[in-house]
């Protein structure tokens, strides 16, 4: 999975950035067309690429020129050179450079999703890109080998974005059409969150097959043995899929799938051609373990909790910036001490159902002399293989270190439960007793919605005149309204010349110029009084 991990942080940041960033910080400079596009593109696809082989270069000095193998950590350097590139170019664009807007004003509102295809489209070819640097750094030289390394990036990058292309694409039509979505029945209006969340699920598992670029394991010794442990761990429905890595060899095995129709274990080509029986089997066992230990459910659960307990602090904190880098720092710390214990779990889970006693041990040490991702220190979600064979050995010969590891098995899942439960019902019941926002709050709301919709659509190609003319009449109804219910309260005074004034921009588009100076004749004078 190559460079996956950067693309998901820019997918993740795309979302969440401009929420957080001060609007001093959003468009500062923006390229006159056609440079508007352009340079952002030119500097995504093609400038990580350029540093990596700069690096490259540079730090290899005379082997890399004369084609002599590098230093496994020089090219760990150049990744990581090209992959910081890519993210603190994601930063700057969709910040001072308003790369988000520039997307959308070069896309139809007749195509939703449109804009975010295009925004990160560059970004995934960068990435694929940035592939080739380093596959001529290990000895891929030929035009097919780097046209594979090239597609090998690509595709997972491509299908990664498929399910946030998706609710990307629902979130712009309702922001585009808030008028028609608010006429639609609230099961319906909630069937936009709910059906997408829902096929997501459905089909992350088969999802993950194409992104691996997996293939079915054959008939033969290995699936008579992985049927036989599924047997005997009582689990069913469950299939074993090879991972190829192609000219990317990595040791790693993974289990997907909540449900037990959705449930793939996935091992690479790598670990099959060399481990021996007895380790193979240890690897297939331990990542059957997290389905019979609920392992993928259980981290949802601490998922939910630090969602529950965030959006409580948001309820009684006004800025948000706080509570959510409490919750991000909650969520990495929590996860990382249940992942931990999982691994712990499920290696012990292993020997006891292989039976086989160190063959897990065996297959954890051939994966730290061939595997770049299992490194000595350990990781965010995996303690380092010495620190999980210690435990292996001292849950077997420690009576005591093996009641205080179940006990603490038992101790997170129910510390995670409790918290789950008590976060929700805090959540169920701040929101019974919560204060109803006043009408005139709701009709703003409702009008902000409609004039960003009709900023979107009058800027923006493929919108009809008939449909900006609907969506002004809406827009007037709605401001209108939320006129009369503001003059009735008589102290929201810089809200009411908000209204006004906006309401005087949809009379002047409306070519009703009396009205309009009507409005701002009484915004000024809001003003005066204020003063």
């Amino acid at each position: 999975m190559p460079a996956l991990g950067t693309f998901f942080l820019a997918l993740i940041l795309w979302n969440i950035l401009p929420e957080f960033l001060p609007d001093e910080y959003q468009q500062l400079h923006t390229f006159p067309a056609p440079f508007d596009l352009l340079l952002p593109f030119i500097m995504l696809s093609l400038l990580p690429p350029l540093i990596e082989w700069c690096l490259l270069l540079i730090a290899g000095g005379r082997r890399f020129r004369q084609k002599m193998p590098l230093p496994r950590a020089l090219l760990r350097r150049a990744h990581m050179a090209g992959s910081l590139t890519t993210l603190l170019l994601w930063i700057l664009l969709l910040g001072p450079l308003g790369w988000a807007e520039v997307s959308r004003a070069n896309t139809s509102v007749i195509f939703p999703g449109a804009a975010l295809l295009l925004a990160i489209f560059p970004l995934i070819l960068g990435i694929a890109l940035s592939a080739i640097p380093l596959a001529i750094a290990v000895g891929h030289r030929s035009l097919i080998s780097l046209r594979g390394e090239f597609w090998q990036s690509l595709r997972p990058n491509f299908f990664l974005a498929v399910p946030f292309l998706l609710i990307g694409t629902i979130e712009e039509w309702i922001s585009l059409n808030p008028d028609t979505f608010a006429l639609l029945h609230p099961t319906a209006q909630l069937s936009f969150t709910v059906i997408p969340a829902v096929l997501l699920i459905l089909f992350a598992p088969f999802l993950f097959e194409v992104i691996l670029s997996s293939k079915r394991l054959p008939a033969g010794v290995l699936k008579d043995r992985f049927n036989k442990l599924c047997q005997k761990s009582g689990l069913r429905d469950i299939s074993l899929r090879i991972w190829q890595t192609g000219t990317r060899p990595v040791g790693n095995a993974m289990m997907t799938g909540l449900f037990p129709f959705q449930r793939r274990v996935f091992i690479t080509d790598v670990l099959i051609q060399n481990m021996s029986e007895d380790e193979l089997d240890a690897v297939i066992a331990h990542e059957l373990a997290h389905a019979r230990r609920y392992h993928l459910w259980l981290f949802i659960t601490v998922t939910l909790s630090v969602a529950f307990w965030l959006l409580i602090a948001l309820e009684s904190m006004e800025n948000p910036l706080w509570p959510s880098l409490i919750a991000i720092g909650s969520f990495y710390f929590l996860f990382r001490i249940v992942s931990h214990h999982m691994e712990h779990e499920a290696d012990l889970f292993s020997e006891n159902l292989t039976q086989k006693k160190g063959a897990i041990a065996q297959a954890l040490l051939q994966l730290r002399r061939g595997g770049r991702h299992f490194k000595e220190k350990g990781s965010w979600r995996h303690p380092s293989i010495i620190d999980r064979i210690q435990v292996l050995h001292r849950y077997q010969e420690d009576r005591d270190f093996r009641q205080r590891f179940d006990k603490k098995s038992q101790r997170i899942r129910g510390v995670t439960g409790i918290s789950w439960l008590l976060g929700l019902a805090l959540v169920i019941v701040l929101d019974q007793q919560a204060i109803p926002a006043p009408a005139w709050s709701e009709g703003l709301s409702r009008s902000s919605n409609l004039l960003l919709a009709l900023q979107q659509r009058t800027h923006r190609s493929g919108s009809p005149p008939e449909r900006i003319q609907s969506l002004l009449a809406s827009t007037e109804a709605a401001l209108t309204s939320s006129l009369v219910q503001l003059r009735e309260t008589k102290n929201q005074q810089e809200d009411t010349r908000w209204v006004l004034l906006n309401l005087a921009e949809i009379y002047l588009m409306q070519n009703k110029p009396m009205q309009a100076t009507q409005c701002r004749l009484e915004a000024q004078s809001l003003l005066d009084q204020m003063d």
